[in-house]
């Protein structure tokens, strides 16, 4: 939980400074949790933590709430014009581009998690035949050294 809180806080700072994003890394924690079958609220809650967060983050790039607005680093005004070409960062973005920016993104993670949670079960359900096969020669194994 701290480690997914650390991440929006990472999303966050990237969010503000106009940067690369965090939030692949919630994909990364996603399939670690799919993968080693925690509990299915911890990984619905990430889902959803991760969904939330780029929501307000796509809303707060279009009407500027002010959930970014504080200084970061050393910028003064002269470099944040000349680096993002916008007087305050994060630059203001249309609807449309933060729109379709947030639809990929979701639809990137929304995939992402279907994808693994498949290839979860179906190797959690291959698994668990391998051990009922295993299982299954071990009790014929010792009904045949019973006749010997």
């Amino acid at each position: 939980f701290l480690y997914c809180v650390a991440i929006g806080l990472a999303e966050v700072d990237a969010a503000a400074m106009s940067t690369s994003p965090a939030w692949p890394l919630f994909v990364v924690v996603t399939d670690v949790l799919l993968l080693c079958q925690a509990p299915y609220r911890m990984t619905l809650g990430v889902v959803v933590l991760c969904t939330l967060l780029l929501c307000v983050l796509a809303s707060e790039s279009v009407f500027r709430f002010g959930l970014l607005d504080f200084e970061w680093g050393s910028y003064n005004q002269h470099d944040r014009w000349e680096l993002y070409k916008c007087e305050n960062l994060p630059c203001r973005k249309d609807l449309t581009t933060s729109l379709s920016a947030l639809c990929a993104q979701i639809a990137v993670f929304l995939i992402d998690f279907a994808v693994t949670r498949r290839f979860s079960k179906s190797a959690i359900d291959e698994r668990n035949r391998i051990l009922a096969s295993i299982d299954a020669a071990n009790h014929i194994a010792t009904s045949l050294s019973r006749f010997d």
